[in-house]
């Protein structure tokens, strides 16, 4: 019998090897299958919002909008007749026919903004900036929400919407400052 003089791997080192590589693959793997879960995560709650927006809606009250346009101040109730709460984001406004740029609204108190499945929300919204560029009459309102299908808006004349003035409230949903 002939015996050849190359040594094979030790045992030992062997095993070293085949441990060292099962955990590379493993940790390979693990990375890869939390992206995966992740992407797939990510993907299903943006489904979940987008399902959650078919079914939101929100309603402006119109026969209590009302116009202060001395203080330039908005008043009205909306009401959310969807199934989930949902946020109002922001506002668009026309003055004297022309769009004015948006006015985003206060989201540093949520109690302002978000309105719960068959609630309302009364709304004060302070709209001197949207009077900045010299208009003298606002035409229409626009309430827009997180969900970008879901708004509603009224236009002039609506019954009341230039005959009502009252005291400035405390806080309003929207500021000069806010755009």
């Amino acid at each position: 019998m002939i015996f050849s003089k190359r040594k094979g791997v030790s045992p030992l080192i062997a095993a070293v090897l085949l441990i060292a590589f099962t955990m590379a693959v493993a940790a390979i793997l693990t990375a890869w299958i939390a992206g995966f879960t992740q992407e797939h995560k990510d993907k299903s709650d943006e489904f979940d919002r987008k399902i959650s927006c078919a079914y939101s809606n929100i309603e402006l009250d119109r026969d209590y909008a009302k116009w202060d346009s001395t203080n330039n101040i908005f008043y009205g109730f909306v009401s959310n007749t969807g199934v989930d709460a949902i946020t109002l984001t922001k506002i668009e406004t026309w003055v004297d026919n022309k769009k004015q740029l948006p006015i985003k609204l206060n989201a540093s108190e949520p109690t302002l903004t978000s309105i719960e499945k068959n609630d309302y929300l009364e709304i004060y919204v302070n709209l001197s900036s949207a009077f900045s560029s010299g208009g003298s009459e606002l035409t229409k309102i626009k309430f827009i929400t997180e969900c970008d299908p879901v708004f509603d808006s009224i236009t002039q004349p609506q019954g009341g919407w230039n005959s009502f003035t009252w005291p400035v409230p405390d806080k309003t949903l929207a500021n000069d400052n806010s755009q």
